[in-house]
């Protein structure tokens, strides 16, 4: 998967061409870690790009307001994911934690949404974790640092808990013979 950098490096070289004499003549005098940017860069580009396609398939994006009050609140939020798979009638929903109301059962039928809306939540608080828009159309959560670390924990939970099923499964299934 090629860069950012490296395709448009090959729409304009002679632009590319000069920054190169550029950094050869001057990189004693330029920093490191000005480089180091390139990659934010580049996911900035990228958001900026998803939320153009975004708007064109007319779901909204807003940059929630920070509180100090342990909560997410997000009114109608979208599974962006979905634009990805070229499905129509994203439907949104809300989502709403709080201290008194910490965690919710969701039950439902089979492809009643139940995944769908895990998937719309956990993107869209990342996606606000990053400074990012958020795909709904106004929310307000909390930024602490233990926010933080409930997300990397719960990644690292999920991480394990996959491995794990995952070790069970191959243990417990017989090796596959496939037919010549």
């Amino acid at each position: 998967q090629k860069s950012v950098a490296e395709a448009a490096a090959k729409l304009r070289p002679e632009i590319f061409d000069k920054a190169t004499a550029f950094y050869l003549e001057y990189r004693a005098l330029v920093h490191g870690e000005i480089f180091g940017y390139l990659e934010e860069l580049e996911f900035i580009s990228g958001i900026l790009d998803f939320t153009r396609k975004t708007e064109n398939a007319g779901i909204p994006h807003s940059f929630p307001s920070v509180t100090e009050e342990k909560k997410l609140d997000f009114k109608n939020i979208y599974d962006v994911t979905l634009i990805l798979k070229d499905t129509e009638n994203i439907v949104p929903n809300d989502a709403f934690f709080s201290q008194k109301e910490p965690f919710f059962y969701l039950t439902g039928a089979n492809g009643g949404g139940k995944t769908t809306f895990l998937r719309a939540l956990g993107v869209n608080a990342l996606l606000f974790l990053a400074g990012a828009p958020v795909f709904c159309e106004k929310g307000e959560a909390c930024l602490t640092r233990s926010s933080l670390i409930f997300l990397e924990t719960s990644v690292l939970k999920a991480r394990g808990a996959f491995l794990t099923r995952y070790a069970a499964w191959t243990r417990s299934s017989p090796p596959r013979k496939d037919k010549a």
